[in-house]
C-alpha cells in the first residue's frame, strides 16, 4: 500500500506529514496536501527498499526472493547510496548471486559484501554478482575468504565489470586455493584509472607467483595513494616478483603495506630492488618479511639507504629472519627520516643480533618520535649493554614505549635499570617484557620503579620466571607507582620469592586513579608462617570500586599440620599444579600437588591454601593431610576434594580413612576421575567411617575400578546414626544390580535424606532398582535418584520406586533420561501413590519414546494438592501432543508457586495444547519456565499465553526456538500480557525468522516498570536489526539489566528516545486489554509480553536435596 494513502491518528497529523514530504513551506502544513507528488513515490520506493534489505537473508533461505519481489524493490530505490550485507550464514548459490546483482540500486556509491566461508557458489556465481554493478560505484569491498570454488575465471569476470568511477577497491581472497597468476593478471588488467585506494589479499593462494605480481604491478593506476598487497604463504613469489612490483609503484603513493610472510624465495636482491623504488611521497610504510629465511644484512642496508624523507610511520616485521645481524641493524639505523613519528620493528628469533647492533639501531632516532615498539624476543646475545644503549637514546618526545626481551638470558639488573634512566617525561604508556631473564632481580625492578615518569597512565611489566625477584622488588615498585596511573598489568608468575610482604605492599600503594588492574602471581610461593598466604584471595584486589579487572592466583608453601577448632569445618582441596615430573630418585614419578585448606567460619569464608611445589609428590601432600587429621581428632566436619591425580590409589584412600577423627559428624569425599581407585580403596575408606556420622557424601565420578564389591563394602559400614546419605558413582560402569541390592539391604532406618546418582552405569537394570528401593526408610523426607542413561531400566523400575515412596516425603527428584524402555504404564505406576505431603516434585524423562499423552495425563491426575514446585521434563518424547498438555493444565495444583515444563522437540504440540495448558495456570504462580522449542506453535499460542499469565508472576522464561510460525503479532500479543510484578524475563526465539523490528518494539513498549533483568535471544532472526534494538533500549525500565543476542547492532545509542511503538497490524487480532474497564486483564496482558525474559539457567536451590 502507498504510504500517502494510509491513515494517521488524526487528520491534522496526516496533513502535516504529507505536506512535509512534499517539501511545502511551513505556513502550508495545515492545508490539504496534494493528491500526488514525486516525493511520495520516492518515499514509497525508499521504504520498500529498506524492507527488501532487511528481509533479503530470510528470503534467500526460504527461496522466495523473486516471489517477494525483493530484487525489484531494492533496485527501484534510487536514493540508496550505501549497501552492506553479510551472507556467511546463508551460503548463497550461483543463482542467488544473480538475484543479488539484479537488486543493485542504480545510484549506489558504496558497496560491501562479505561471503567468508561460502563454498556453495563458484566462478559462475562471482560472474553473476558483477553483472549489474552500478556505474556510479566509488567504493567496493568484497570478502571471499575460504571460498574454495573461486578461481581465475571468477577474478577475470570481476575485473571486467569494475566501474570506471571506482576510487576504493578492497578484495580479500585469503585461502582461495584455485587462484593463480592468470586470475590475478586478469583482475589487475582492468583496474580503473581513478583508483586511489587498493587492497588485495591473496594469502595462501599457492599458485600465485612472480608473473601474477608483475602483472598487477604493471597496471597500478598513477592516481593510487594507498596500496596494500598481502601474499603471505604464496611460496612461488621471489625476488623477481618483488622487484617488478617496486619498479611500478605509483609516484604519488602515500601509504604502502606489503605482506610476504613465509615467502622463502625472497632474498636481499628483491628487497633491495623494492627499496630503491620507494616513492618519495611515501608517509607510511609497513613491510612484513617474517620467516623469509634468505633475507640478510644487505636487505636492511638497502632499506636504510632508501627510506623516503617524508616517512612518518615505519613498521617492519623481520621475525625469524635469522641471518639478520649487527651490520644490517647499523645500516638500517643510520638514516631514519627526520620527521618519523611511529617506529615498530620485530626481530623475534634473530639470534645474530648483539649489543652493538641494538645500539647502532637507535643511535640516530629522530627527536620527533612519539611511538617506539621493538621486539627482541629470543635474541639471546643481547645483554645489559644493548638495553643500556636503548635507554640512553630514547627521544624526549616519546609517548608510547614497548620493549620485549623475552628469553634474553644475558640481561640482568643493570639492563633493567638502564631502561629507566632516561625515560621521557612525556611517556604515557610503558610496556616492558623480561620474561625468563633469570638474572633480573629486586635491584633492577627497584631501579626501574624509581625512574617511572609522573605522567605515566598505563604500565605493563612482564617478569614471568624471573626467579630472583622477591618482596623487596615488588615493594619498591609499589612505592614508586605514578599517582595518575590508570591501567596496571604485572606478571610475576613463577617468581617464587614473592610473598605476603610484597603483595600487601603493592596493595597498600596502588594509585587512587587506577581503573584497570591485572596481576598474575601464579606459582609464586614464600610464606613465613604456616597458612599465611601470598594473597587473601580475590578480595586482596577487590578493595576499590574504580578497578575494572583483576586476576590473581594465590599460593603458599607446605606445612606439616594445622590446628583446627572442633566446631570449624575443614576442607582439603587437591588440584593438579602441573605436568608429572621426576625427583632425584628416578624410580619415583611425582605430580606437582596443590592442596588447599578451606576453613569456613560462621559468618564468612576464608581460604587458606597449602601449596606444595613441583618437587613434592602427591603422596607427600596426602601424608600432610593425614598428619593434620591425626592431630585434630575432635574435628566435626571434613571435606576432601581430589581431582585428576593419577597417583591417587587404594592404599592412600584407605590411609586417609584410617585417620578420620572419631568425633566426625559430616564427611564429604570427592574423587574424580582416578583410574587407580577401585573396590579395595572404597572398602578401606568405608571400614573406618566414624560411628557418630550423621551426614555422608561420597562422589567417585568416572572411577572405572569401582564395582559392586566396593559399593557393598561401604554399604555394610554405614553408621546407624546416619541422617543424610549422598552417593554419586556416575560413569562407574562396573556397578550393577548386585551393588544396588547390597546398598538397599543396608539402608539405615534413621535416614531422612537420600541422594543416589548412578548415571551412565549401564549394567543396572530393573532387578537392581527394585532391590535398592525395597528397604527405603518409612520416614524419608527427601529423595533424589539419578539413573540417566541406564538403558536396561524400564517400567518395572518406575513401578518399584512408586510403590516405596514414603508417606512423609516432601521433596522428590527422579531422573530417567534416556531410559528408553520406560513408557506410559511405568509413568502411571510411578505416580500412582505420590504422597500427599509432597511439596517439591521433579521428574525427567528425556527421550523416553514410549511416553505419550496418557503418561502425562497420569502424572497430572496424581499431582498432590500441597505441591509448591513442579518440574516435568519430557524433551523429545514425540508421542506427546495437545491432549497431554490439556490434561496437565486441568490438574495443576492451586498452590503451585514454581512451574518448569520442558516439552522441547515434541512436534505434535501446537497452539491448542498451549492454550489449554496456560488457561489453568494457578493464580499463586511466581516462577514459570516453558521449553517449547521445535514445537508447532505460532502467534495464536503466544497470544493465549499472554492472555493468561498470573498477575503474581515474578520470573518468566520461555523458549520457542525454531518455532517458525511465530512472528511479530505473536510477540506483540505476548508482550501485552506481561504482569506488572514481573522482575526476571527471558525470551528465546532462535530462528523464528518471521519476527522483526516491529515485534521487538512492541515488546519494549509493554515491559513492566519493575523489571530487573531482560534477556532476549533472536539469533538467526534476520528481520531483526538495529532499529528494533534501539526501540527496545529506549523503552527499557531504568532498573533493568539487558542482554541481547542476535541483533545486528547490539548496542544502539539513539539520540532521542522514540515513542513506544504500536503493535504491528498482525497483532490486531490478539487479545488486548481495555485499560479503563478491566485493569485486572491489563495486568494479565502485560504479563504475557514479558514472559520470554526469564533467566537462561536459573538457580534451583529448591530442587537440591542436600
Amino acid at each position: 500500500q502507498h504510504l500517502h494513502a494510509t491513515q494517521a491518528s488524526s487528520e491534522d497529523d496526516k496533513k502535516f506529514i504529507l505536506n512535509t514530504i512534499a517539501d511545502r513551506p511551513p505556513e502550508q502544513h495545515a492545508e490539504d496536501p496534494p493528491e500526488s507528488h514525486p516525493n511520495y513515490g520516492k518515499l514509497n520506493r525508499r521504504v520498500a527498499g529498506a524492507f527488501a534489505r532487511a528481509g533479503w537473508l530470510q528470503a534467500l533461505l526460504l527461496g522466495c526472493v523473486e516471489e517477494k519481489g525483493f530484487q525489484k524493490a531494492l533496485r527501484a530505490d534510487e536514493s540508496l547510496e550505501s549497501f552492506s550485507l553479510t551472507l556467511t550464514a546463508v551460503s548463497p548459490h550461483d543463482g542467488d548471486m544473480l538475484l543479488l546483482s539484479q537488486g543493485m540500486p542504480p545510484n549506489l556509491k558504496n558497496l560491501h559484501f562479505d561471503f567468508d566461508g561460502c563454498k556453495s557458489f563458484s566462478n559462475a556465481g562471482l560472474a553473476n554478482l558483477t553483472v549489474h554493478l552500478p556505474a556510479t560505484l566509488q567504493q567496493l569491498e568484497l570478502s571471499f575468504r575460504e571460498c574454495s570454488q573461486i578461481g581465475d575465471s571468477g577474478l577475470a569476470a570481476l575485473g571486467s565489470k569494475l566501474p570506471a568511477t571506482l576510487q576504493q577497491l578492497q578484495l580479500d581472497f585469503d585461502a582461495c586455493h584455485q587462484i593463480g597468476d592468470g586470475g590475478v593478471a586478469a583482475l589487475g588488467a582492468n583496474l580503473p584509472a581513478t583508483l586511489q585506494r587498493l587492497q588485495f589479499v591473496f594469502k595462501q593462494c599457492k599458485f600465485i607467483g612472480n608473473p601474477g605480481i608483475a602483472a598487477v604491478a604493471a597496471k597500478l593506476p598513477a592516481t593510487l595513494q594507498q596500496l596494500r598487497l598481502d601474499v603471505g604463504a604464496c611460496y612461488q613469489i621471489g625476488d623477481a616478483g618483488i622487484s617488478a612490483l617496486g619498479k611500478k609503484l605509483p609516484a604519488a603513493l602515500q601509504q604502502l603495506q606489503l605482506g610476504f610472510c613465509g615467502c622463502r624465495q625472497i632474498g636481499d636482491w628483491g628487497v633491495a630492488a623494492l627499496a630503491t623504488h620507494l616513492p618519495s611521497t611515501l608517509q607510511q610504510l609497513h613491510l612484513s618479511f617474517a620467516a623469509c629465511s634468505h633475507i640478510e644484512d644487505a636487505s636492511l642496508a638497502a632499506l636504510g639507504a632508501n627510506l623516503p624523507a617524508n616517512l612518518q610511520q615505519i613498521q617492519l616485521d623481520l621475525n625469524s629472519c635469522q641471518q639478520v645481524g649487527d651490520i644490517g641493524m647499523a645500516a638500517l639505523g643510520a638514516n631514519w627520516p627526520s620527521g618519523l613519528q611511529r617506529l615498530q620493528i620485530g626481530f623475534d628469533c634473530c639470534q645474530n643480533i648483539e649489543d652493538a647492533g641494538v645500539a647502532a639501531l637507535v643511535v640516530k632516532l629522530p627527536m620527533t618520535l612519539k611511538l617506539l615498539k621493538l621486539d627482541f624476543s629470543s635474541c639471546k646475545r643481547i645483554g645489559d649493554a644493548g638495553v643500556a644503549a636503548l635507554g640512553a637514546q630514547l627521544p624526549g618526545s616519546l609517548e608510547v614505549l614497548q620493549f620485549n626481551f623475552e628469553e634474553c638470558n644475558q640481561i640482568g639488573d643493570r639492563g633493567v635499570a638502564a631502561v629507566g634512566v632516561t625515560l621521557p617525561t612525556t611517556l604515557a604508556w610503558l610496556q616492558l617484557g623480561f620474561k625468563s631473564c633469570k638474572q633480573v632481580g629486586d635491584a633492577g625492578v627497584a631501579a626501574l620503579a624509581s625512574k617511572l615518569p609522573a605522567a605515566l597512565q598505563q604500565l605493563e611489566l612482564d617478569f614471568k620466571s624471573c626467579t630472583r625477584i622477591g618482596d623487596v622488588g615488588l615493594a619498591a615498585l609499589a612505592a614508586k607507582l605514578p599517582a595518575d596511573l590508570q591501567q596496571l598489568q604485572l606478571d610475576f608468575k613463577d617468581c617464587k620469592q614473592i610473598g605476603d610482604v610484597g603483595v600487601f605492599a603493592l596493595k597498600s600503594r596502588l594509585p587512587t586513579a587506577l581503573q584497570r588492574l591485572e596481576l598474575n602471581f601464579e606459582t609464586c610461593g614464600h610464606c613465613a608462617k604456616p597458612c599465611q598466604l601470598v594473597l587473601v584471595g580475590v578480595e586482596a584486589l577487590d578493595f576499590r570500586e574504580a578497578i575494572l579487572q583483576a586476576r590473581v592466583t594465590s599460593v603458599g608453601t607446605a606445612t606439616p599440620a594445622l590446628p583446627v577448632q572442633p566446631a570449624e569445618p575443614l576442607t582439603f582441596l587437591v588440584e593438579a599444579a602441573g605436568p608429572a615430573k621426576h625427583i632425584a630418585d628416578p624410580a619415583v614419578a611425582v605430580t606437582p600437588a596443590r592442596v588447599s585448606v578451606i576453613k569456613k567460619a560462621a559468618e564468612a569464608q576464608e581460604r587458606k591454601p597449602i601449596i606444595f611445589d613441583e618437587h613434592v609428590s602427591t603422596v607427600e601432600a596426602l601424608r600432610c593431610i593425614c598428619l593434620t587429621l591425626e592431630q585434630n581428632q575432635m574435628l566435626e566436619h571434613l571435606c576432601l576434594d581430589v581431582a585428576e591425580f593419577a597417583q591417587m590409589r587404594d592404599a592412600i584412600l584407605a590411609a586417609l580413612g584410617a585417620k578420620l577423627p572419631a568425633a566426625l559428624q559430616r564427611l564429604h569425599v570427592l574423587i574424580q576421575p582416578c583410574k587407580r581407585i577401585g573396590d579395595a580403596g572404597l572398602a578401606g575408606l568405608g571400614a573406618r567411617l566414624p560411628a557418630n556420622l550423621q551426614e555422608l557424601k561420597l562422589t567417585f565420578w568416572n572411577c572405572q575400578g569401582i564395582g559392586d564389591s566396593g559399593l557393598a563394602a561401604v554399604a555394610a559400614k554405614l553408621p546407624a546414626t546416619l541422617l543424610q546419605l549422598q552417593l554419586s558413582f556416575k560413569e562407574c560402569k562396573r556397578i550393577g544390580n548386585a551393588g544396588l541390592a547390597a546398598l538397599g539391604a543396608n539402608m539405615r532406618t534413621t535416614l531422612r535424606q537420600i541422594h543416589l546418582d548412578f548415571g551412565d552405569c549401564e549394567q543396572i537394570g530393573d532387578a537392581g532398582v527394585t532391590a535398592l528401593v525395597s528397604r527405603f526408610p518409612v520416614n524419608l523426607q527427601q529423595l533424589k535418584l539419578d539413573f540417566k542413561q541406564c538403558g536396561q531400566i524400564g517400567d518395572s523400575s518406575a513401578a518399584a520406586v512408586g510403590a516405596r515412596l514414603s508417606s512423609t516425603l516432601q521433596r522428590l527428584q527422579l531422573d530417567f533420561a534416556w531410559c528408553y524402555q520406560i513408557g506410559n504404564s511405568g509413568v502411571a505406576a510411578l505416580v500412582a501413590a505420590l504422597p500427599a505431603s509432597l511439596q517439591h516434585l521433579k521428574l525427567i524423562f528425556w527421550k523416553c519414546a514410549g511416553i505419550g499423552d496418557s503418561g502425562v495425563s497420569a502424572v497430572a491426575v496424581k499431582l498432590p494438592t500441597k505441591l509448591q514446585q513442579l518440574q516435568l521434563e519430557f524433551k523429545h518424547c514425540q508421542r506427546i501432543g495437545d491432549a497431554g498438555l490439556a490434561a496437565l493444565g486441568a490438574k495443576l495444583p492451586a498452590n503451585l508457586q514454581q512451574l518448569r515444563l520442558d516439552f522441547g522437540e515434541c512436534y505434535q504440540i501446537g497452539d491448542r495444547g498451549v492454550a489449554a495448558l496456560v488457561s489453568k495456570l494457578p493464580d499463586a504462580l511466581q516462577q514459570l519456565q516453558l521449553e517449547l522449542s521445535r514445537c508447532h506453535i505460532g502467534d495464536a499460542g503466544l497470544a493465549s499465553l499472554g492472555a493468561n499469565l498470573p498477575t503474581s508472576l515474578q520470573q518468566l522464561q520461555l523458549d520457542c526456538s525454531f518455532c517458525k510460525h511465530i512472528g511479530d503479532g505473536g510477540v506483540a500479543a505476548l508482550s501485552a500480557g506481561l504482569p506488572e510484578a514481573l522482575e526476571d524475563l527471558e525470551l528465546k526465539f532462535l530462528t523464528c525468522t518471521r519476527i522483526g523490528d516491529a515485534g521487538v518494539a512492541a515488546l519494549g513498549a509493554m515491559l513492566p516498570n519493575g523489571l530487573q533483568r531482560l534477556e532476549l535471544d533472536l539469533s538467526c532472526c534476520f528481520m531483526v536489526g538495529s532499529e528494533g534494538a534501539a526501540a527496545l533500549k529506549a523503552t527499557l525500565p531504568s532498573t533493568a539489566q539487558l542482554e541481547l543476542r542476535g541483533f545486528s547492532d547490539p548496542d544502539p545509542s539513539p539520540q532521542t528516545k522514540p515513542a513506544k511503538a504500536a503493535p504491528p497490524a498482525a497483532a490486531v487480532a490478539a487479545p488486548v486489554k481495555d485499560t479503563t474497564a478491566q485493569p485486572e486483564e491489563v495486568a494479565h496482558a502485560k504479563a504475557a509480553a514479558a514472559q520470554s525474559a526469564a533467566p537462561a539457567e536459573p538457580a534451583e536451590p529448591a530442587w537440591e536435596l542436600l
